[in-house]
Parts: C-alpha cells; sequence; structure tokens
C-alpha cells in the first residue's frame, strides 16, 4: 500500500468518519454523500498496486485504478468512499494502521464507520441503524440515549470492522453504525440514508453542547437544505405531474420558487436568518411576559372547564 500527502490541512481533534464500499454499498453511498453534502477537500491518498481484479471493458480489460482519498473539512477527517476495499490481508492492516496514525497526527479523539446489517427479517421502509463500540461503558451511554445496539455476538469482516480494533489498540474511541438490509448485492439507499441520520443525530447533540451558537447557525443551514429539496421536488411536480389541473401546477411551481428563493437567501445570509430567528424569538416571549402582567394585574384566573 502506497500513500502520498498532497496537503497538510490546518486542522486539530476532527472527528474520524472512515469507510469503505462494504455489502450494499451503504459504507461508500455514506462517505460519498458527506464529500458531497460538505464540499470536503482531498489531501492525502492511498493506493495499492497491487490490484486483484481487472474490468472487462467489453471485448477488452483494463486494470482498475484503485485508490482511496482522505478529505476534510472543519472539524472533520473523512476516509474512504469510492470502490472496493483492499482483499489482501497484509494491505488491508496497512490501511488501518494510516488511519490510526493521521488520527493521532490530528489528535483525533473519536473514529466512525459505517457499512451495512444483513438480516433475513423483511423490512419496511425505515430499516434500523445498529451501533457497536469499543467499549462497555460507551455502549451503555449509547444505550442511555436509546440508540439501538447490535443484538448478539457476530465476526465483522473488511475494513468498516477491523478498523474499530485497530482504533481499540490505539486507544482511541471508536463506533460502527451499521444498516439493516436485506439484500447485500444491491445498493442500499434507505439503509445508508438511517445512518446518515444516526450520525446526524449523535454528532449534532455532541457538537450542540460543544458548540451552542455554531449548532444554531447549523440547524438553521439543515433547515434551509430541508427548504431547498422541498422547494425543488414542487417544481418538479408542478412541471411532471400532468394528472394535476392547470392551476395546481403553476402554484406548486410558483411556491416551490418562492422556496428556493429562501434557501438561496438563507445560505447567502446565515447571520441574518439567526438574527432574525432570536427577534422572533424575543417578541414572542415579550408578548407571553406582556400578557403574564396583564393577567396578574387584573386577576385573570384561567377557566376551568367541568367535566
Amino acid at each position: 500500500m502506497e500513500f502520498f500527502q498532497i496537503e497538510e490541512p490546518e486542522i486539530e481533534k476532527p472527528i474520524i468518519i472512515a469507510a469503505m464500499q462494504d455489502m450494499g454499498n451503504v459504507g461508500s453511498i455514506v462517505v460519498n454523500f458527506i464529500n458531497n453534502s460538505l464540499k470536503t477537500k482531498k489531501f492525502r491518498i492511498a493506493k495499492t498496486p497491487y490490484p486483484t481484479y481487472v474490468v472487462d471493458e467489453g471485448g477488452h480489460i483494463d486494470l482498475p485504478n484503485e485508490s482511496w482519498e482522505y478529505k476534510y473539512s472543519n472539524g472533520l477527517i473523512v476516509f474512504g468512499g469510492g470502490t472496493g476495499q483492499p482483499q489482501d490481508s497484509q494491505e488491508l492492516y496497512s490501511l488501518c494502521q494510516d488511519v490510526i496514525d493521521v488520527s493521532k497526527k490530528y489528535s483525533a479523539k473519536f473514529i466512525y464507520t459505517l457499512g451495512g446489517f444483513h438480516t433475513n427479517k423483511v423490512l419496511d421502509k425505515n430499516p434500523r441503524t445498529f451501533v457497536t463500540t469499543t467499549s462497555s461503558e460507551l455502549t451503555k451511554q449509547m444505550q442511555g440515549l436509546g440508540v439501538f445496539t447490535t443484538p448478539q455476538r457476530s465476526i465483522i469482516t473488511g475494513f468498516n470492522g477491523l478498523i474499530l480494533g485497530f482504533a481499540k489498540q490505539n486507544g482511541i474511541q471508536g463506533m460502527g453504525m451499521y444498516g439493516e438490509l436485506n439484500h447485500p448485492e444491491i445498493p442500499q439507499y434507505r439503509a445508508a440514508i438511517s445512518i446518515v441520520i444516526g450520525i446526524i443525530s449523535i454528532i449534532g447533540g455532541i457538537f450542540a453542547l460543544v458548540n451552542p451558537i455554531a449548532a444554531v447557525v447549523t440547524l438553521i443551514m439543515i433547515v434551509s437544505i430541508v427548504i431547498l429539496i422541498h422547494g425543488l421536488g414542487l417544481i418538479a411536480t408542478g412541471i411532471a405531474n400532468k394528472s394535476l389541473d392547470k392551476s395546481p401546477r403553476i402554484a406548486n411551481i410558483i411556491l416551490g420558487i418562492l422556496a428556493v428563493i429562501v434557501s438561496a437567501s438563507i445560505h447567502a445570509m446565515p447571520g441574518l436568518a439567526v438574527a432574525m430567528t432570536l427577534i422572533l424569538v424575543s417578541i414572542g416571549l415579550l408578548f407571553h411576559g406582556i400578557a403574564s402582567i396583564i393577567a396578574g394585574i387584573i386577576g385573570h384566573k384561567p377557566q376551568v372547564t367541568k367535566l
């Protein structure tokens, strides 16, 4: 395994998310989604000089370019995604150790990994995410938060399990998040979405406690993304849904455009959005306080309905 440092990011004590393609492509789907959403920057590459397969391009073969990237954003390092993972044990060990070395270099205290959890139970539209950790104490904390932990003893193979073992050996806390799936041979986007929601919930809760002001800004930005997606959905419905009458279709398009404008405004001026939120909350509290004072002065008593 060969490693190439492209850039030296100025980052300290980041969270590490490291996952590779596994059953259902869950690990790579989530990593690729995080990289695309946060527009992370590449700073290191891991490359294997000995591929374990060739690609048939339809009449001729080609050698794969097997490499995986480290990327970073504010307070976060993401590794993996892409296609495949090392099939040779020594290369897999070298890759896991490199992730640990990078984690130590930037004083990371926590590593998350992600993957699929195969079950024979027929799943509904909301697959669960199961969690396992590097210590029983951390597992108890997760259970206290209502998080599902892996239900029985099992063996986790490949990078998305082994990295937790390396983390434990090196005194770094780690957590594996595995989305339920029925068909490991098919890309499982619902399992990946379940894990993304779990990551947002767990990391978001910790982040909010440490950085409450930044958490408010982040929440507003997430709301703006939801508004944007909803707006685009309304526009698409108005354009594509021929079963609706003309008036509802036009209304959907107009509302969708307004939603996109609102979302763009929030993205362009997040500080203004925070200020407006605080102003609205302050006004609400002011009116509530005035109403309480008036009620106290005039001796207003709340009405009680007799049953």
